[in-house]
């Protein structure tokens, strides 16, 4: 059974640019902190009521309580996937489990296989 879809007013902070104001849902949250690192990302992912999608990526440090936010406005889910995975050309951990559960949570607003078929 899926879940209602309520879109709320959303506020995303962005390092070096304006930050993004959008009415959307939270598709899926991850945070990844590897054991033993002292580093983490968190994901968030969202669909705005506009239909399009807003990815976010956090990057921060306990030690330093330092914290880095990036966001995106995409128009479609594999153009989440392309921005997700950069220069690198993979999938990070939190990445990977964020498109995962927006597709098995709200496959109608993110219609995306995670998985290659071949």
């Amino acid at each position: 059974m899926s879940q209602p879809i309520v879109y709320e007013t959303q506020r995303v902070r962005r390092d070096g640019e304006f930050d993004l104001e959008f009415s959307g849902i939270l598709l899926a949250s991850h945070m990844y902190e590897p054991e033993g690192s002292i580093r983490w990302t968190e994901v968030d992912l969202y669909a705005t009521e506009s239909k399009k999608f807003v990815a976010v990526v956090r990057f921060g440090s306990s030690k330093r309580a330092s914290v880095q936010s990036f966001a995106k406005v995409c128009e479609t889910p594999e153009e989440v996937v392309a921005w997700m995975k950069g220069d690198r050309d993979r999938i990070g951990i939190a990445a990977k489990r964020v498109l995962e559960t927006a597709n098995s949570r709200y496959p109608s607003l993110f219609p995306f296989r995670p998985f290659e078929r071949v």
